[in-house]
């Protein structure tokens, strides 16, 4: 099995490097995210950390750093990266499921993992975040289950010193499980003030009670589409309307790669 899942690992990174023109030979550090709205955004949260930053040579923007659009694949790179020894940022997702055993007509057990809240989850579904912190097969329930709780808690470590993996933290007395819910949590009242202005939403009259809506279920109805709703928040704090905040956990991994 560890065979082939390198194998199937070398194939994928050798392919990836030839596309992408093997930029990760030359960069000092890499900071690997999961999708189109991280990679559109990042540059906004980036700019941000540098205005508040007082060291002139931690700002990010004056760096040799490779963004690298990486989706549930980073731990692909985790044998490349310590072959070529450079300083990495993972920016992951937490992505909190729940174990759900279900019985057919024929008395036969099935089970699945679906999305869920992470204050109601078990489970996890990101292969990024298991490799890294070395997770227990799922079949040792009881050790599975300690390991989710450390993890869920941020008491893992990661087995590479030259990486660093971050994912959704408790903010604001909520636990996002994505990068959507975790921006809606920490912009909700700006969010809530600028719909008009905002695309990708729909629902929007479902933000008039943001402040003591669940983060989790007003997110998924709302947000339509993430694409365009990305490319307005940018387009806005480009135009100078809007300054938008920065997820706790996505600042503490640009702290740590400066």
């Amino acid at each position: 099995s560890k065979v082939e899942d390198g194998a199937k690992s070398y194939q994928f990174l050798e392919q990836y490097l030839k596309i992408q023109n093997a930029e990760l030979f030359f960069a000092d550090k890499a900071i690997f995210i999961e999708g189109t709205t991280e990679r559109m955004l990042l540059p906004l949260f980036i700019k941000e950390f540098d205005k508040n930053c007082k060291d002139e040579k931690a700002k990010i923007a004056q760096q040799n750093i490779s963004v690298i659009e990486a989706g549930a694949n980073a731990k692909a790179f985790a044998p490349f990266l310590e072959f070529i020894g450079i300083k990495s940022l993972i920016i992951t997702d937490l992505d909190s499921t729940k174990k759900e055993t279900k019985k057919d007509n024929n008395d036969k057990e099935s089970t699945s993992y679906p999305a869920c809240p992470v204050d109601e989850s078990t489970h996890t579904s990101n292969e990024t975040l298991k490799y890294f912190f070395s997770a227990p097969s799922i079949e040792e329930e009881e050790e599975f289950s300690q390991w989710f709780q450390k993890l869920k808690q941020e008491k893992q470590k990661s087995r590479s010193q030259n990486v660093y993996i971050v994912y959704q933290s408790e903010e604001n007395g909520y636990h996002a499980r994505s990068f959507e819910d975790a921006f809606m949590n920490s912009n909700k009242l700006e969010i809530k003030n600028m719909s008009d202005k905002l695309l990708g939403l729909k629902n929007k009259k479902e933000l008039q009670d943001v402040e003591t809506a669940n983060i989790y279920v007003l997110t998924d109805t709302v947000l339509a589409k993430k694409s365009d709703f990305a490319a307005s928040l940018l387009y806005m704090a480009l135009t100078d309307q809007m300054t938008w905040v920065t997820p706790k956990y996505i600042n503490e991994g640009l702290k740590w790669i400066s």
